[in-house]
């Protein structure tokens, strides 16, 4: 499971005396990447303290769980055919079939973006195919594009494919020798993974609230809608800056960093930036000592000193040579 990482975010709007505890968080890894089972840890010992003294009149608890897990494949068989079934899903499936392949080539390029390879679309059809294909066999669920897991193999190192190969023995191993250890809720949110701005913690922590006190549907339509609304903001609103105020760029180079595709609603804004920035900073193309004040645009307000004067200040203004926009993080 990925883990939270908010608190350089949160460490910036504290004074020192109490940034220094935020520091030892840091430092020590709690809630961080390398320490997350102690979190799953607590988080399960508390819902069993919580659980085991509120066992209603019907046997049931107040958190759902699963109850008795089956060990080992004790459904392993050909698969049934249900023609009724099948008739009855075919008009849905080739959409159903389209979203969730594009969902799993989208998380697979993704991650080959993030760690330096290219991925092959027939290649992953292929493979869903075979693994939903066997997977019948077991009664399996469809299989699709894994967020947590693929999250969770980057987050840890993980370079090839074999990595497959521990998890289904580790999987196995449970089925058939830890099921009655098991203590599983019927439905669970994960942890946001990664470094998670504020706001995305806020809509996480939502939606856990709303699922626990009211239903997982209202959860999962609250975090929805909030993170649509983020979206739209941060489409209209994007994330931008100015690079090199540690490593300074060559003389007359500017390099902007947008973290959000460049659209039609804010593209407005791009320009904005990047027009007024180059004006303050840089010298001006054309000599306006000798243009009078009726010749100048209705909006441009004329030079605060005398020509001469706005010139010279002009002239101490470095050249624009290029402009460079960092799309990395797009």
């Amino acid at each position: 499971m990925p883990s939270i990482h908010i608190f350089p975010h949160v460490r910036r709007h504290l004074p020192v005396s109490s940034g220094k505890l935020f520091d030892f968080f840091n430092r020590s890894n709690v809630l961080t990447g390398s320490s997350t089972l102690p979190f799953i840890v607590i988080l399960t010992l508390a819902s069993f303290l919580y659980c085991r003294t509120r066992k209603r009149p019907d046997g049931k608890h107040p958190i759902r769980i699963l109850l008795t897990v089956p060990s080992g494949f004790k459904h392993i068989r050909q698969a049934n055919i249900d023609t009724d079934l099948l008739s009855a899903l075919a008009p849905k499936l080739p959409v159903a079939t389209i979203i969730l392949l594009l969902e799993h080539i989208a998380i697979s390029k993704s991650f080959g973006r993030l760690n330096g390879y290219k991925i092959n679309p027939n290649q992953e059809l292929i493979a869903i195919g075979v693994t939903n294909t066997i997977g019948s066999v077991f009664g399996a669920y469809p299989a699709t594009g894994s967020f947590s897991r693929s999250a969770i193999k980057s987050k840890s190192g993980v370079r090839t494919p074999a990595a497959g190969i521990v998890t289904a023995i580790v999987v196995i191993v449970a089925l058939y020798g830890l099921t009655e250890a098991f203590w599983i809720r019927t439905a669970g949110l994960s942890i946001p993974s990664g470094e998670s701005p504020p706001l995305e913690f806020i809509i996480w922590a939502a939606a856990v609230l709303i699922t626990i006190f009211s239903s997982v549907k209202n959860g999962i339509y609250t975090s929805i809608a909030a993170s649509l609304a983020l979206l739209l903001i941060r489409l209209a609103h994007p994330r931008d800056s100015f690079l090199g105020k540690v490593i300074p760029p060559p003389t007359g180079v500017v390099i902007y960093r947008m973290e959000e595709s460049i659209l039609y609603p804010n593209c407005s804004m791009v320009n904005n930036a990047l027009v007024s920035h180059v004006k303050a900073v840089y010298r001006r193309g054309c000599d306006m000592t000798n243009v009078s004040l009726a010749d100048r645009p209705w909006n441009d307000y004329g030079p605060r000193r005398s020509g001469a004067e706005d010139q010279a200040e002009n002239l101490k203004k470095p050249v624009l040579h290029a402009i460079v926009l960092d799309l990395a993080r797009v």
